[in-house]
């Protein structure tokens, strides 16, 4: 099993509120790892989703100061992590926290078994004042989140067929013209067309 972090005030975390998964619950501020589902076959799209839950609210930039894990995936990105982040309000129980989406990425498990998505570490600056003590971070840890990756199945499969196989597709390369002069330009177009992950 894994330790929960410690709530801000150091005491122990509480039991998680129900319906709230991917989370070790906080009383003032934690980090959730959802997904859309975590039974796949090889090559099926998931998406995961990270938050972070702020009791007091946003006073500063949270920084992802640790990616998720995500060995035995093929990645993508969907959100720029430069980009300018909003949150908003969601009661966890009776508490009101503010949430903000800090990481939301496309995967495709690679190899079938169960795939551990590592946590990630949120550090964010609370407190402090103008005239008192200046802000101090405060960091989270989330908790990892088991997917279960099913093999494709044996029978039905074709000639050279590979587990990670994006699907068939075609590629078609086409110039507007066929002779140019030195100074002219040409326009190359690049089809790809087909069935599967593109």
């Amino acid at each position: 099993s894994w330790p929960l972090p410690p709530t801000a005030s150091g005491k122990p975390p509480v039991a998680v509120p129900t319906g709230l998964d991917g989370a070790a619950y906080d009383n003032d501020m934690f980090v959730r790892a959802a997904v859309d589902r975590r039974r796949v076959w090889v090559g099926e799209q998931l998406t995961l989703s990270v938050y972070l839950y702020v009791r007091a609210g946003l006073g500063g930039r949270p920084e992802v100061t640790r990616e998720p894990d995500l060995d035995g995936f093929y990645s993508i990105d969907r959100l720029e992590p430069t980009r300018a982040l909003t949150s908003n309000d969601q009661y966890v129980g009776d508490s009101r926290f503010s949430v903000v989406l800090l990481r939301q990425v496309t995967l495709f498990p690679l190899r079938a078994g169960s795939l551990r998505i590592g946590p990630a570490q949120v550090t964010l600056s609370l407190g402090g004042s103008l005239f008192f003590a200046p802000p101090e971070p405060v960091r989270r840890v989330g908790v990892p989140v088991e997917i279960e990756v099913l093999a494709l199945p044996a029978q039905g499969r074709p000639v050279g067929f590979e587990a990670p196989n994006v699907g068939h597709l075609e590629f078609d390369a086409s110039v507007d013209r066929s002779e140019i002069r030195g100074d002219e330009a040409v326009t190359l177009s690049l089809r790809v067309r087909g069935e599967g992950n593109v």
